[in-house]
């Protein structure tokens, strides 16, 4: 292992991802969407 970052970063899945945070805001914090309209995103979809 030659780059310790890289390698944690590689080896991450999408299931191991629990918050998100961007440009300092939170977006998503224990897997729940903070700043996401879901049901209105759904009916947009559908349409």
């Amino acid at each position: 292992m030659h780059d310790l970052a890289a390698t944690l970063v590689h080896s991450a899945r999408s299931a191991d991802v629990t918050t998100t945070i961007v440009d300092g805001r939170v977006l998503m914090r224990d897997r729940a969407l903070l700043t996401l309209d879901l049901p209105a995103t759904v009916r947009k979809l559908g349409e």
